[in-house]
């Protein structure tokens, strides 16, 4: 919807962004479980460690094609190119393009940069709650912005021939976000009240396949069969 914006790494950004998000959201709904939900044993601190390896590629891959997406079209130099950079990132939305960098990357990269955090329970919970609030930012930049370009001139015209200003989303806008998430959170919480949030039996087989064991200096988990 904004005239002129052709890029092939945007689908790839998107999708990168929805996966950052959907495992962040999985990791804070997982700290609320075991914090205040009475899953303390059955969720451990290794379920957290592991997905937060994966966050922190995640959350690298984002910069990455961001990066990727920024020098195309700051080197292409094009009127139109020039412009999209105004719009989306410098000018008309870059106070939230900051928020959304800041969240997106820097303070979740921040955080999950080192191992005792990443160790923990609450560290990969707290980037995913920072992805969160990044991906928001990245959608009203995105969407918020598309759908104000289109509203100047027609989606057809050839180029964007002049920055529009900023339109940000208002009180009844925030009501619909937070009406949004509160559905969501109610239908899960309806859920709990006729499925389990977890499957204790396989939980119950798994522990049977583990055990801890010595090596050299240290003790690390063991995951085989008992024979």
């Amino acid at each position: 919807m904004i005239p002129g914006w052709k890029d092939s790494i945007f689908p790839v950004i998107y999708s990168i962004t929805s996966l950052q998000m959907a495992l962040g959201a999985i990791l804070v709904t997982l700290f609320i479980m075991r914090r205040w939900g009475g899953y303390e044993g059955y969720i451990g601190k290794s379920v957290f460690w592991s997905a937060s390896k994966v966050l922190l590629g995640v959350t690298l891959l984002w910069v990455y094609h961001l990066f990727a997406f920024f020098i195309t079209f700051w080197y292409g130099r094009l009127e139109v190119e020039q412009n999209i950079i105004k719009y989306l990132i410098v000018d008309t939305y870059g106070a939230v393009f900051l928020v959304n960098l800041i969240f997106s990357f820097v303070a979740p990269f921040a955080v999950l940069l080192w191992n005792p955090v990443r160790r923990s329970a609450w560290g990969p919970a707290l980037a995913g709650l920072l992805v969160l609030i990044g991906g928001l930012a990245f959608n009203i930049r995105i969407f918020v912005g598309a759908a104000n370009a289109a509203v100047g001139q027609a989606i057809y015209d050839p180029i964007l021939e002049h920055v529009p200003a900023p339109v940000y989303p208002d009180l009844w806008d925030v009501f619909m976000v937070v009406g949004g998430i509160g559905a969501a959170v109610f239908v899960f919480l309806l859920a709990t009240k006729m499925l389990p949030l977890l499957s204790l039996w396989e939980v119950k087989e798994g522990t049977l396949y583990q055990k801890w064991g010595k090596f050299i200096r240290g003790e690390y988990m063991i995951l085989a069969k008992p024979e």
